[in-house]
């Protein structure tokens, strides 16, 4: 992912840098109508929104479970929330 930011104060992604990879799998994603509930993008392919989230509910596009210590972080993360 190459770009993130909070929604409502809340994030998905603390203690994640920007240029962290994760692992995707297919060329599915979602296209997103509320634009404030886009948390993250990835670039590749034209970009795409990666991750998603309103109030206490986040989504991703990658598979966290493959994605090395930054998807284990992900998953603490949502642990968290």
């Amino acid at each position: 992912m190459e770009q993130y930011r909070e929604s409502a104060g809340i994030s998905a992604l603390p203690d994640i840098p920007p240029d962290r990879d994760f692992y995707f799998v297919h060329g599915f994603h979602v296209k997103c109508t509320n634009a404030s509930q886009v948390l993250a993008q990835t670039p590749y392919a034209g970009g795409f929104v990666s991750v998603v989230g309103h109030d206490h509910i986040f989504g991703v596009q990658f598979h966290p479970e493959k994605s090395q210590k930054a998807g284990f972080q992900v998953l603490r993360n949502f642990l968290a929330v």
